[in-house]
């Protein structure tokens, strides 16, 4: 469902984030953990949206082998809102 786990909360508060204990967060939402069989143990999430438009969705890295840092997020950032801005361009 789009309003659970991680990606609905960055989803429905644009703003991202990293969680470097993921299991232990409450918005983790393990079913799809258990559905695929793949073991999430860090994140980052951010918000494919841009300052005008709508949030389309969000970009989730798992696992990072040398931790997620807050120097990350803005390049991720950038990349999501690069997204937006094309998936803008490709609906008009």
């Amino acid at each position: 469902p789009d309003n659970v786990g991680v990606a609905g909360f960055v989803s429905s508060f644009p703003t991202g984030t990293i969680l470097h204990h993921v299991q232990q967060d409450c918005r983790f939402y393990a079913a799809i953990d258990r559905a695929s069989t793949y073991h999430t143990k860090s994140m980052l999430a951010v918000p494919i949206t841009t300052r005008d438009s709508p949030c389309f969705g969000c970009i989730e890295l798992l696992n990072s082998p040398d931790h997620f840092h807050a120097r990350d997020l803005p390049l991720a950032a950038t990349i999501a809102s690069a997204l937006a801005a094309w998936l803008l361009l490709a609906d008009a």
